[in-house]
């Protein structure tokens, strides 16, 4: 390359410098030929002139002898060919011919220049002398009246001769000159290709990672202030080399240590990397450049990467895969439209959360049987109003009702939570599910002085499962009358399209802000003291969130710290 770059500066010079040169020679040449033919030119006419005077008497006493005998003698003397013509094409005399034995001149075409009263000057093959010559006709007039012509010429052979000899001076000096230009034509275009050899030379072993090397070069031009701009940058991508390689092994150790599996593959589905624990969880081996079908075969696995394509949003979706649960948690990254996938294991977090509510479900049921036997014995205790332990009965019996509605409650939990827990669908009015809530109720918010208000229309209707929402609307007004001491508590209901909107609202306590996304972990209550008081078990709102995510809605909450709530439940109608 290199050595191609230097020959085709100097091709180019080489090519503009033998042009400039035959064409600087053809003209010099030319130039020289023409002003030396018109140096020829004057000095015939001169010569013409001198004779002019004397042919002219000889012409006017019309003795042809002694005109010929002079113009042999003068044509002998200057070394012209001297012929004297008159103006009907005749030779009268002629310094190298018997001009009796010539042909009529007429028809030359110096004559016929002559004869419009010009000089005329011509070039060309003698037939009478066998050579080619140049002529010159001048007209000579008596009065107004042309008198003869007088023609003289030269061979053009003698003036080559020394033509050529400047010919061959001017091309000794031309060639000189071209070796000279083309030596410093090699000079030039090797100064010139040299830097710029080395800047290719540097940018490839910048392709390859070396950052090491600089261009050397002193001058002062646009040559000069790119090897110095090449330099400097060369100093900046060796800074930045360094500190992406070094976070890019920051990024790699933090990948690898990370206990998910990490994925990145592109559109066609070749891996292109992935950390240890993705080998881990899949046991592949040498995955880079394998399609992730390949390793990943699951049915459910390539819904959710037509998922990923379609929407271009973050996807989360639990599969089963290889007798595992794992978690995919994908994203499409845009321009590239390579997909990452975070792969989590939850067999064991699956399998302890399926221990634990076993646990719970069996705990539950072992704890109804006693807690109902106590009960009943308390209610029989309790028919001895005279008991002096009376007042001690009445706190057993509300804390073992407490514990029987903790265990009924974990045991619905239980159910709803459970893989075979379904919903029977069927058509529900949902005006009178409300009212049933109501008036179950009523007697509670009066007591309280807490009035409950409805707005719903009685042709409000969809598919669902009455006694599950019964439960789920159960909690909801039981909570918001529980943290109303007064105003009102309001039930209404709104046909918003292809869903529904089930709204509970009040005026109680409220529940501050950073507490919102709490209130449907087990157990939490936001105020613990009323909720003892009031004997809530902590578990209605993680059963109103179960119920409704079975029917495939949603719950949205809004709350201003003492001024009250709202719960949203949005359903599908179908």
């Amino acid at each position: 390359m290199k050595k191609s770059f230097f020959l085709k500066i100097l091709t180019g010079n080489i090519i503009i410098i033998l042009i400039f040169s035959i064409l600087s020679g053809l003209f010099l040449i030319d130039t020289v030929d023409d002003f030396y033919i018109d140096i020829l030119r004057k000095d015939l006419f001169k010569i013409a002139s001198s004779m002019e005077c004397e042919i002219s008497k000889l012409v006017d006493t019309g003795n042809k002898d002694d005109l010929d005998s002079f113009v042999k003698k003068n044509g002998k003397k200057t070394g012209v060919r001297i012929t004297v013509i008159t103006k009907d094409g005749v030779v009268l005399a002629d310094s190298k011919h018997n001009p009796l034995t010539m042909e009529n001149h007429k028809k030359r075409a110096e004559i016929k220049t002559a004869y419009s009263g010009k000089p005329g000057y011509s070039i060309r093959y003698s037939v009478t002398m066998g050579k080619r010559m140049l002529y010159l006709a001048i007209p000579v007039y008596k009065g107004d009246r042309l008198s003869y012509i007088l023609r003289v010429s030269l061979f053009v052979n003698d003036v080559n001769k020394f033509f050529n000899n400047i010919k061959f001076k001017i091309l000794e000096i031309i060639f000189i000159l071209l070796l000279f230009s083309i030596i410093i034509s090699v000079f030039f275009s090797r100064g010139l290709s040299k830097p710029i050899e080395e800047l290719a030379e540097q940018i490839t072993n910048f392709s390859e990672g070396d950052f090491e090397g600089r261009v050397i070069y002193f001058g002062n031009d646009e040559i000069g202030e790119l090897a110095k701009s090449f330099n400097e940058m060369g100093e900046k991508l060796k800074k930045v080399f360094l500190e992406l390689t070094t976070e890019r092994e920051r990024l790699s150790t933090v990948i690898n240590s990370i206990s998910e599996g990490l994925v990145v593959f592109d559109s066609r589905g070749n891996i292109t990397s992935y950390n240890s624990s993705f080998e881990n969880i899949t046991g592949c081996v040498n995955c880079k450049n394998r399609e992730i079908n390949e390793i990943i075969n699951n049915k459910d696995f390539e819904r959710f990467l037509d998922e990923i394509k379609q929407i271009c949003k973050p996807v989360v979706k639990e599969i089963d895969f290889n007798n595992r649960t794992i978690m995919l948690s994908g994203n499409i990254i845009i321009p590239s439209n390579n997909i990452v996938v975070l792969i989590s294991d939850l067999t064991g977090l699956k399998q302890f959360d399926l221990l634990k509510k076993d646990f719970v479900t069996n705990v539950s049921h072992e704890l109804r049987t006693p807690l109902t036997a106590i009960k009943g014995f308390l209610e029989t205790i309790e028919i001895d109003s005279n008991d002096p332990n009376q007042p001690f009965i009445e706190i057993i019996k509300r804390h073992v009702e407490r514990l029987i509605n903790i265990v009924n409650d974990l045991l619905t939990l239980s159910e709803l939570e459970g893989e075979e827990e379904k919903i029977i669908k069927d058509e529900i009015n949902l005006k009178n599910l409300i009212d049933e809530v109501v008036l179950l109720f009523k007697d509670k918010a009066d007591k309280k002085g807490v009035e409950i208000l409805t707005d719903i229309s009685e042709k409000i209707s969809f598919k669902g499962d009455s006694f599950k929402l019964s439960q789920a609307l159960v909690n909801l007004v039981d909570n918001a009358i529980k943290y109303t001491d007064n105003g009102f508590v309001k039930i209404s209901s709104y046909d918003i399209g292809d869903e529904i909107s089930i709204i509970v609202e009040d005026t109680g306590i409220g529940i501050p802000q950073d507490k919102i996304d709490r209130i449907f972990e087990r157990f939490y209550r936001v105020d613990k003291s009323r909720s003892r008081r009031s004997g809530g078990t902590g578990l209605g709102l993680s059963i109103v969130k179960h119920i409704v995510l079975l029917h495939n809605g949603r719950l949205v909450v809004e709350s201003d710290y003492k001024k009250g709530s709202k719960f949203t439940v949005i359903l599908p109608l179908l």
